[in-house]
């Protein structure tokens, strides 16, 4: 692996535990650029984010994907997240106004001995 000193990608942790975070929008949102893909830096970077969480009193994590999106389903499940359900969007809602209409729901469980990987 080659070292780059820009910048491949881009992790959010939003705090919080309101309906939109944890059926829609997820506690964590990420990007990773074309170039830098396949290397799991998004699973990387979840799990690293995980203390952080619990340090903001999360007691587990929401990530939340299009179900056509093979390689973010495959990132969440490589940071230990379980899928719980496969949602529709209100039609009310931003990612809905954007062309989106379903979200997977992916759930960490921070009380687990393996959240802290």
């Amino acid at each position: 692996m080659s070292w780059r000193s820009e910048p491949v990608g881009e992790i959010q942790l939003r705090v919080g535990s309101d309906e939109n975070l944890q059926r829609f929008a997820g506690h964590l949102g990420y990007t990773v650029e074309e170039s830098a893909r396949g290397q799991r830096l998004a699973s990387r970077a979840i799990r690293l984010l995980t203390p952080l969480a619990k340090r903001h009193g999360l007691t587990e994590l929401w990530i939340t994907c299009s179900p056509e999106n093979a390689a973010s389903r495959r990132t969440c499940e490589l940071a230990g997240g379980v899928l719980v359900e496969t949602v529709d969007l209100p039609a009310e809602s931003d990612m809905y106004a954007r062309g989106e209409r379903r979200k997977c729901r992916y759930r960490i469980d921070l009380r687990s001995a393996g959240a802290l990987r």
